[in-house]
């Protein structure tokens, strides 16, 4: 017999003493508590046997480095931490990092919120640039200066505070300054100017802050002036003029000029050496260049240089009339410029 068909038998049993109603109402009770129980029984088997299971979406995420090479990306969780980042280089700046699209910083340590594929951009802070200026022989003028990588303005002091719109320029005796220019190893291409040169005022080329991209020299050009020179001097007469020698009588002449050297193109310094001695008597002995011409320089810069010149001559021959031919080289120090000139002594006796 099943435990129905015992219930059943139970409530006949129990309806003989009892009235049709009291038996519905005792039915629907005994109903009631069952059903309670049953449910009870089967909610609390079904919360013991669901597991949920959620999972979390996953995102490419791209860096775009701005300039310092090429992309790259990753698979980031959402609620993840971003992780481990790439540190990418460009020249002329130090990278400051990553950040989102409405620029807000992320870290490797930062969650990622963003819902759905999204890109990081690379920060970059330019660089201050120090240019050193090295003036090739050259003193005074402006020694170095400062920008920042990629902006066209330009500062006397590594803070940047103070702007330098062009050069003070250095100078050289004997040549003209033409332009500071670059060897390449910075960036730009060797031999290019980039400043002190007069079509851009003696300011700076405009592709120098984008061209030279960390500490670098630039070089002084220089180009030598192109200078000639010329002589003015007039012939000495040199009187005779008895002398007093050693074991007799002897005769001699002496004088005293002044050789006017003017040295075009803005001179420069000179100095000066006897090349040649000739006289136009061969009988009579030409004197040692040593023994009767002194040279003296000064410097020229003014255009104009004063030799200083003797001539001691002891002959006892006195008749007739001869002359002593010397030739004295000028040479330019800073660009060997040579000019000969010819310094000519007429001897006439005299008594």
């Amino acid at each position: 017999m099943t435990k129905k068909e015992r219930f059943v038998l139970w409530l006949n049993k129990l309806g003989r003493g009892c009235n049709r109603i009291t038996i519905v109402v005792l039915y629907i009770t005994i109903m009631i508590m069952l059903g309670t129980l049953i449910y009870g029984a089967n909610q609390q088997k079904a919360t013991s046997n669901v597991t949920v299971t959620y999972s979390r979406p996953s995102y490419t995420v791209t860096f775009d480095p701005a300039g310092g090479g090429a992309s790259s990306s990753k698979i980031v969780k959402l609620g993840d931490n971003y992780g481990d980042l790439p540190t990418p280089t460009r020249a002329g700046y130090t990278f400051a990092g990553w950040q989102t699209s409405d620029g807000t910083a992320v870290t490797s340590t930062t969650q990622n919120t963003t819902i759905g594929d999204h890109t990081l951009s690379a920060i970059w802070t330019a660089n201050t640039i120090k240019i050193t200026l090295n003036k090739n022989g050259g003193t005074g003028g402006t020694d170095a200066f400062y920008y920042k990588y990629g902006t066209n303005t330009f500062y006397t002091d590594s803070s940047c505070s103070t702007t330098l719109s062009k050069l003070s320029l250095p100078t050289m005796a004997g040549y003209t300054f033409v332009h500071y220019y670059g060897d390449g190893t910075c960036g730009g291409n060797n031999g290019e100017r980039y400043a002190g040169y007069a079509d851009v005022s003696y300011g700076f080329a405009s592709d120098l802050c984008t061209d030279i991209y960390q500490d670098a020299t630039l070089y002084a050009s220089w180009s030598a002036i192109a200078t000639t020179i010329s002589a003015n001097y007039t012939s000495l007469s040199i009187p005779l003029r008895k002398m007093i020698g050693y074991g007799g009588t002897q005769f001699g002449w002496d004088g005293q000029g002044v050789l006017t050297v003017t040295a075009g193109g803005g001179g420069g310094m000179w100095t000066y050496s006897v090349v040649s001695a000739t006289t136009d008597d061969d009988d009579r002995a030409i004197p040692s260049p040593d023994s009767c011409i002194s040279l003296s320089t000064t410097d020229a810069t003014t255009g104009s240089v004063n030799v200083a010149c003797q001539v001691v001559i002891l002959e006892p021959k006195l008749l007739g009339r001869w002359n002593y031919k010397y030739i004295i080289r000028a040479t330019s120090v800073y660009n060997g410029t040579i000019a000969d000139i010819e310094l000519t002594f007429d001897c006439m006796p005299s008594y």
